[in-house]
Parts: C-alpha cells; structure tokens; sequence
C-alpha cells in the first residue's frame, strides 16, 4: 500500500464533525493521504491531499507517488495529537490553567489559505464563521456565496446565521421558505 484514502460523500452532514481516525492510522504507517473535502482533515495535517472530483484525485495520487514522507515530521504530529497529550491538555482546561487552548487566529490564517487553495463552499463557510468574530458583513458574504455554491444543511444553516446576525430579514424569509431543511406543520 502506498496511499491512504478516506472518501466521505460531500454533501453529508457528517463531513463538518468528523476527524477520521484512519487518517492518523494512515500517517503512523507513513502513508499520504487522499481525503474529500473534510476541513479536520487537512487542518494541520501532514502530508495530506484534497481531492473531490476524479481528475483531482488523479492529481493527488501522482503528488502522493512523488513524496518522500519525513518520518521525524510524522513522529512529531503523532505525539502532538496522542491520547496523552489530549488528556493532559483537558487536565489543564478542567484546573484552569490553560484557557488559552487555541489560538484564534492561527485557525484563521489555515482556513483563509484553505479556501485560497480549494475556494470549496464548507471551507469558505468556516472561514466566513472566524471573520464573523469582526466582520459580519464579510460572513455574511461568504456564507452567501457557499450557499449559492452549495446547499446543504450545514451551509445553509450558517448562512441563516449570518442572515440573522446582519438583520438581513427579507434573505431570511426567502432561505427559509425555500429550504428543504426546514420543517412545516
């Protein structure tokens, strides 16, 4: 085996919760990875591709193929996302001694770079979501322009989201009465 692959459908509601185990599995054997448009795979993860058609995964596998995985690059990820360091970490969070968990804008500096490389609605959503902290206005547009894109329930119930948080009534009203996702009695 020389490639690891995780292929999730790209409109189920599962791509937005999901950390893929397999990935880390892959990674410990020293294999790149292929994996759909799923943003916890590819924040922060080495050697990773992204690829959702079949010319990108014709694309990725040759990348892959090419590769000389660096195994101290690996170990080091590995140990950074180990049970562990994880129970560790949530010890600290219980006791109050590191509030200061993750860094803001760290994860918005990855997901600005994600969404110039792929431009896919669910990353530019999230994206939209951390430029919500200081613009909503900008969320609001880049919650707009994934729900053109792409309407699913994760997109579009960001997208009311960002409706609301704008006071953008009439859009609202529209979203709503349109979707498929919103129960009527």
């Amino acid at each position: 085996m020389q490639i690891g692959i995780i292929p999730f459908k790209n409109n189920n509601e599962l791509i937005i919760n999901c950390d893929p185990i397999k990935q880390y599995e892959y990674l410990a054997c020293h294999l790149p990875v292929i994996t759909t448009y799923m943003p916890e795979t590819v924040i922060d993860k080495p050697y990773t591709f992204v690829a959702n058609t079949k010319e990108e995964f014709n694309k990725a596998i040759e990348q892959c193929l090419s590769l000389k995985i660096d195994k101290k690059i690996i170990q080091e990820f590995l140990y950074k996302n180990s049970w562990n360091l994880r129970a560790a970490l949530l010890i600290e969070i219980s006791e109050s001694r590191n509030l200061e968990v993750t860094n803001i804008e760290y994860i918005g500096k990855i997901l600005s770079i994600l969404c110039k490389e792929y431009d896919i609605p669910i990353f530019n959503t999230l994206y939209g979501m951390y430029l919500n902290l200081k613009d909503a206005e900008k969320f609001k547009k880049l919650a707009q322009s994934s729900y053109n894109k792409e309407k699913n329930k994760y997109i579009e119930k960001q997208y009311i989201r960002a409706l609301l948080k704008n006071n953008s009534r009439t859009e609202l009203i529209k979203v709503i009465l349109k979707s498929s996702y919103v129960k009527r009695n």
